[in-house]
Parts: C-alpha cells; sequence; structure tokens
C-alpha cells in the first residue's frame, strides 16, 4: 500500500521557490487576479502610479524579447546540476543559459524566463518598464525605504527601493546557476514510455518505461518539445521523440484550472494516487 503524503521535490525544489506561501493569493485554480503573479498589489508607489497586473512580466512595448514581451532582466547565469552529470537511469543532466550574456544566446524554452525572477541571482526590481524614468535619490514606494542612489533599468521603472534589491530565494541558492536539489528540468520525458531526445539530452538507457505515466498530459501536465533536440526551438506540446519538461511543466503560473494547489502547482500535494490529483504521480508511475 502507498503512504506517500506530500510532494517533496528536493532540498530547493520548485514548489517552494516558483511561489511563497505569501504569495499563494486567490484560490488554487481560480485565475490570474489576485494570484501570486498578479502584480497589482505590490506595484504601487508613493505617487499614487499603480503597474498593471501583467506590467511584472510583460509589456507591449520595449520588452526585452519578442517572445512574451517579456518585461524582466534576464539572467546571466549558465544553469547546471553541479556535483552530477546524469541521473541513475543514465539520462545527462542538460545545461540552459538565463539568457542575460547577450542578444540571441538566451535559451529557448520557458524556463529562462521563469528564472528571470526565481534564479536566486537576478533581483526582482530588474524589471525593463514601459514607462520607466530615472528615479532620484530619496523617492519612496509604498512600504519600501526611499532610494540612496539615482535608479533605473534599460528604459526602466524601479519599484523598489535601493534596499529591497535582493534575490529571489530558492534555485540557484548557491550563485552561479547551481540547481542541485532542484528536480531536473529543460530535460527530455519519457513520452509514450520511450526515449526523448530535449535539449541535448536523451533518456538514458537504463530508464524503466512502465516508471513513467505515458502521456502525462492527460493528467493536466505540460509538455514541451523541441523538433531538431537542440533545445534551440522548442513550443509548448508533445511530440514523440522530442518531447520534455519546463517549469510551466508542474506550475502555471496563471494559476488556471489545472492548478490544485500552493505554489501555482498542477495537482494537490498531498495524496498517493491520480485519483486525488497527486502531482508526483501524474507523471511517475510509483
Amino acid at each position: 500500500m502507498k503512504t506517500r503524503t506530500f510532494a517533496a521535490i528536493g532540498a530547493a525544489g520548485l514548489l517552494s521557490v516558483i511561489a511563497s506561501p505569501a504569495m499563494a493569493g486567490s484560490a488554487p485554480g481560480s485565475g490570474f487576479a489576485g494570484s501570486g503573479h498578479d502584480a497589482t498589489s505590490r506595484q504601487t508607489t508613493s505617487a499614487g502610479f499603480t503597474s498593471g497586473a501583467c506590467t511584472e512580466c510583460h509589456t507591449p512595448h520595449q520588452a526585452k524579447t519578442t517572445n512574451l514581451l517579456w518585461n524582466h532582466t534576464l539572467s546571466s547565469s549558465t544553469f547546471s546540476w553541479a556535483g552530477a552529470t546524469a541521473t541513475t537511469a543514465g539520462t545527462p543532466y542538460a545545461t540552459f543559459s538565463g539568457g542575460g550574456a547577450g542578444p540571441g544566446t538566451g535559451y529557448a524554452g520557458m524556463s529562462a524566463k521563469c528564472l528571470s525572477c526565481h534564479d536566486g541571482t537576478v533581483t526582482t526590481a530588474n524589471g525593463e518598464w514601459f514607462n520607466g524614468s530615472l528615479q532620484p535619490v530619496g523617492s519612496s514606494y509604498i512600504g519600501k525605504a526611499p532610494l540612496t542612489s539615482p535608479w533605473s533599468e534599460i528604459g526602466g521603472y524601479n519599484f523598489g527601493g535601493a534596499s529591497d534589491n535582493r534575490p529571489a530565494s530558492g534555485i540557484g541558492q548557491n550563485g552561479g546557476g547551481h540547481m542541485e536539489g532542484t528536480h531536473p528540468l529543460a530535460m527530455p520525458y519519457p513520452y509514450l514510455q520511450a526515449q526523448n531526445t530535449y535539449n541535448n539530452s536523451t533518456t538514458g538507457a537504463g530508464y524503466i518505461p512502465t516508471d513513467w505515466v505515458s502521456d502525462p498530459t492527460v493528467n493536466g501536465i505540460r509538455l514541451y518539445n523541441n523538433p531538431d533536440g537542440l533545445g534551440t526551438n522548442i513550443s509548448a506540446g508533445k511530440l514523440a521523440g522530442f518531447t520534455g519538461m519546463e517549469c510551466g511543466s508542474c506550475h502555471d503560473v496563471h494559476n488556471g484550472p489545472t492548478v490544485q494547489g500552493a505554489y501555482l502547482v498542477r495537482g494537490a500535494l498531498v495524496g498517493n494516487s491520480i485519483a486525488n490529483n497527486y502531482i508526483c504521480e501524474k507523471c511517475h508511475a510509483k
């Protein structure tokens, strides 16, 4: 009989960094408004300016990237699982760039965008705001200390005082893009219980097909594909032989109907079966 009751996803697991309990906001699966990524309530300045709900991550003009109209500084880290080169089945741990080193250098998967906030090194104030301006010394923001030096990003607008330029916690906690202790991502998923290639990594020969749910998308998990196997052309959806996992596989950043638990997770954090939406067993057939 199965006795597991909690989805533990590593010491610095994704559950602890995609959103904190304080970011839980609205009820799981109830939509974006009031959820952990709804920026409205924490983006109001003492001057009375309030950003839109979406503009912490997206902007219609002067975006960092055209893809998703991204509005946040990308990490310059190269992410890797230091201390291990492959899983016990022989699947190589992939590496990928956060994209901050220059145009065209970023990883094409959506996880690079998630890590522009959640990598543990990029400050949460590093937005590149469509209506930005240089903020003078002494500017203050609700709940924040006054700026001690002028602040501007590239066309940017800083909503946090200089004393609030703190990194996110969790992923990358050791700096430099170290991902050890964190559930693998940007990695192949054994879609159809077969070996797949994703981001230059192929499912190891030691994998056990029946240990994997053949198509976890039927359980609300999201998969991604790269037809060349190289991670340079990635889109949402499954493709036999070229399917992988990203942050968005287990988390819905917009708190959509697949979210069943805290931390924007596409499943329940407690339980021991698909019957009660237990997140781990939506992929792992144990």
